[in-house]
């Protein structure tokens, strides 16, 4: 008797994608939150970073890990200053299967006044 075995493989999953491919404006002296998330991972995020640029003084990066398997970033606060902020984020996988899928995704952060 023979059987045949499939076996789901790296190779066959999509790229890691970061989420959303921009940002919203930001009005200084007012709140502000974007969530950041990922897609075509297969197995979980098991960190999001912020791995270029810097945000604007009242705005923070948060790495929200909810031990679900389906972890998101923010980046939320009150910015107090304008201008035009490139920032990039990055993300990485871990786990047994598939662990180590990696993306960066460049953004272009815009804070005016209102």
């Amino acid at each position: 008797m023979y059987g045949v075995v499939l076996m789901a493989s790296c190779g066959f999953s999509s790229d890691l994608e970061i989420h959303p491919e921009t940002l919203p404006v930001a009005i200084v002296g007012q709140p502000y939150r974007v969530d950041i998330s990922a897609s075509g991972k297969q197995a979980p995020i098991g960190d999001f970073y912020l791995s270029a640029g810097q945000l604007p003084v009242g705005l923070e990066f948060i790495f929200l890990d909810n031990r679900s398997g389906e972890s998101t970033a923010a980046i939320e606060g009150v910015p107090l200053e304008t201008g035009n902020f490139p920032i990039a984020v990055g993300a990485r996988t871990y786990g047994t299967h598939c662990a180590g899928q990696t993306a960066n995704n460049e953004y272009a952060l815009e804070v005016i006044d209102k």
